[in-house]
């Protein structure tokens, strides 16, 4: 993952890439409140159907997060200053697609679904990688 640069939108784009909820060892020991919320309701990823659910697509209504036991899945949500740099975004808008994004995710943990938050400054794909092992 590409390290991120203080020149970059917000203040999560200020942060090194991190992912939380996963226990793993690339997890950050300074989390933020959201961070600290999202592993109070955490749950134990291992067995499960993973889904990585774009900033767009937050919808538990329809498809496998409608459909499924929610505590046999996973959802991979990526918080991404690359993405929101290739193009003049109004800030606010962008705080909003944040704000959506986690409240998302604490939701869905709230459900029982596992979720893995990752932060990066690069291309989704390089993003999802280490996500997907």
């Amino acid at each position: 993952m590409a390290a991120v640069s203080a020149s970059s939108v917000g203040p999560a784009a200020s942060r090194k890439p991190a992912t939380h909820g996963t226990g793993r060892s690339g997890e950050r020991k300074d989390v933020s409140r959201f961070g600290r919320a999202l592993r109070a309701r955490g749950s134990d990823p291992s067995g499960r159907r993973w889904l990585f659910v774009p900033y767009d697509q937050l919808s538990d209504g329809i498809g496998p997060l409608a459909r499924e036991d929610p505590r046999r899945l996973g959802i991979v949500v990526v918080e991404n200053a690359w993405k929101a740099g290739r193009r003049p975004y109004h800030k606010q808008k962008l705080a909003f697609v944040l704000a959506n994004l986690r409240q998302f995710a604490l939701e869905q943990a709230a459900r029982g679904v596992a979720v893995r938050h990752v932060v990066a400054a690069g291309p989704y794909r390089t993003a999802l990688e280490p996500a997907i092992r």
